[in-house]
C-alpha cells in the first residue's frame, strides 16, 4: 500500500461519526426455552433477578 492509500485510509477512518449511547427501553422480554418446567422456572428466575438489577443500575445513571 502506498503513503497516499495508507494516509487516505486513515483520514477516512477519523471522519466517521463518533459513538453516541442512546437508551433503549424495554417493554416485555420474550424468552424461549425447551428446558424441562423447573429448570425454566429456574431460568426465569434468574432473568427476573437480573432485569431488576439492570433496571435499579440504569435508574442510578439518568442523569436530572
Amino acid at each position: 500500500m502506498s503513503g497516499v492509500d495508507q494516509f487516505e485510509s486513515i483520514f477516512r477512518s477519523a471522519t466517521k461519526q463518533v459513538y453516541q449511547y442512546q437508551d433503549i427501553g424495554m417493554e416485555k422480554l420474550l424468552v424461549v426455552t425447551d428446558k424441562k418446567q423447573t429448570d425454566s422456572e429456574q431460568f426465569s428466575s434468574i432473568i427476573k433477578n437480573f432485569l431488576m438489577v439492570c433496571s435499579t443500575q440504569m435508574s442510578r445513571n439518568v442523569k436530572s
